[in-house]
């Protein structure tokens, strides 16, 4: 079953939903979303394209579940190209199962908005599209025109993370894997997806915390945008090695303890993400993977939904120190307060406070006060054998296009 959720926050608004399934006549709906409304739309057909407009902003989620386990995902929304830029560039963050051999595979899907939408991608690794209709060669850019609602789909046994995707007209890039192992050498796997933002929207400063309700770590991955990307990293205020230089696509990946946070400085954009480990130490969990926003995309509010399918559902806020105030950091409509938080005093990004805490299934909404001050928030839950986990902080837009497959 897969779902969508698309949240109003505060605003009234009308929604209009046009779905296309495999290569059907696209279809179109009307809503009408009233204040602290929610819209629930559930798919399962082989290979869907849903196209979501607004009247005002609404910040949209997409929940997928079915017998390779689950993930969720922020559904960003999609704009036309700055002026004067001829092209849209995206990076990949995505995953494979090194160690155990599978037939599960990393995957890129791209959906075009417009009609003549050029897509140039350059993959990491040697790729097809789904049907072997067309190979995709190592580090040699595959030029491929898609018209509106068209979802082109890529896959590789190898991680395409860093795969480079260049673009004439907007669209929506979808990365991850069928079912990912994390780590890589042990058995469980799970589905893992994310939309990827353009480059342009990435930053240079990026604070990782461990995830609450896990004695497992968890994973973090990040990718230079250009070449000559140098990253500094802290832990807990240890300084580590300095990572680079690092050319465009290029990648590392290392472990994050539990109880511990990870401050990472680049001089170049870089994108980064978070992978939650399968059940290890305790009795909980399943992969499942986050694309962080940077410390330049703070926001002052956010609806977001946790799952219902969890059996604990937990956020992570971060702010910089001097926005923090229990009073004005509303959820629901009551002041936060939580015993696990943290403030890192940081040479790399600033002071900055993360605030742990576990809430109810369901629709929620949080709220910064204070005028000009923001946060960035991560949404995550563990059951047995089952979690999730994203980051809304992006996605509050007018416009989105989901493309979902089995």
């Amino acid at each position: 079953m897969r779902h969508i959720f698309a949240l109003t926050g505060v605003n009234n608004g009308s929604v209009s939903v046009t779905v296309k399934f495999n290569d059907s006549t696209p279809q179109a709906s009307e809503y009408h979303l009233s204040s602290g409304d929610d819209l629930n739309l559930q798919y399962s057909p082989m290979s869907t394209v849903v196209h979501i407009s607004a009247n005002s902003g609404i910040s949209m989620f997409g929940d997928i579940e079915g017998k390779e386990g689950g993930d969720a995902f922020a559904v960003l929304p999609i704009s036309p190209l700055p002026e004067e830029t001829e092209f849209e560039e995206y990076l990949v963050m995505s995953h494979a199962n090194k160690i155990l051999q599978t037939d599960f595979k990393s995957v890129i899907l791209v959906v075009a908005s417009t009609d003549n939408t050029q897509m140039r991608i350059t993959p990491t690794y040697n790729a097809s599209t789904v049907g072997g209709k067309m190979s995709l060669e190592k580090d040699k850019e595959a030029v491929i025109v898609r018209h509106r609602l068209d979802m082109l789909t890529v896959t590789s046994s190898n991680d395409l993370t860093g795969t480079v995707i260049r673009t004439n007209k907007p669209i929506a890039v979808y990365s991850g894997h069928e079912c990912g192992n994390i780590p890589v050498f042990v058995s469980s796997c799970s589905h893992l997806i994310e939309q990827m933002p353009p480059v342009r929207l990435l930053g240079d400063c990026y604070i990782v915390t461990s995830f609450m309700g896990r004695q497992d770590g968890s994973y973090v991955k990040f990718v230079a945008t250009v070449d000559g990307t140098f990253v500094e990293a802290h832990e807990n205020g240890k300084v580590l090695p300095i990572y680079g230089p690092l050319d465009q696509g290029s990648f590392h990946e290392r472990y994050l303890g539990p109880g511990r946070v990870l401050v990472l400085k680049s001089n170049h954009p870089i994108m980064v993400a978070q992978f939650s480990s399968a059940v290890q130490l305790d009795e909980v969990g399943a992969p499942f993977m986050i694309v962080l926003p940077s410390l330049s995309q703070l926001v002052s509010e956010v609806p977001f939904y946790s799952k219902d399918s969890s059996s604990m559902n937990y956020i992570t806020i971060t702010l910089p120190s001097q926005y923090y105030d229990e009073d004005a950091l509303i959820l629901d409509g009551d002041p936060i307060y939580s015993n696990a938080t943290s403030t890192v005093q940081s040479p790399l990004c600033g002071n900055f406070t993360t605030i742990s805490l576990q809430v109810d299934p369901g629709r929620h909404y949080l709220q910064h006060t204070t005028p000009g001050a923001g946060f960035l928030l991560s949404v995550y839950g563990f059951g047995p054998g089952t979690s999730y986990g994203y980051s809304p902080g992006l996605n509050h837009g007018e416009t989105a296009t989901v493309c979902m497959y089995q």
